[in-house]
């Protein structure tokens, strides 16, 4: 079987971390004209969003610790504060 190497951006944390736990692989990177984190996917992302939409069994523990991580991306690159400029819990 011959995997086709796709590229695509996402926002959404969620979905990004199925894709990750299907063997796609995911860069965070803060979007220029926005400032959000978005996340630049590669693999055989068409393949991978099909067993998706179609309901494929995924191992949950796998897109459980995905989602983690790339929710903690998101984090990670907006610094203290939760993506706040000002941190106002203070």
């Amino acid at each position: 079987m011959n995997k086709t190497t796709q590229s695509q951006t996402f926002e959404d944390a969620i979905l990004v971390g199925i894709l990750k736990a299907m063997g796609c692989a995911y860069a965070p990177q803060r979007d220029p004209s926005t400032g959000r984190v978005i996340f630049e996917v590669t693999g055989d992302v068409e393949q991978s969003l099909k067993k998706i939409y179609s309901n494929e069994s995924v191992p949950a523990l796998d897109v459980l610790q995905s989602i983690k991580n790339a929710r903690q991306a998101i984090f990670s690159l907006k610094g203290n504060g939760y993506g706040y400029e000002k941190n106002h819990n203070k």
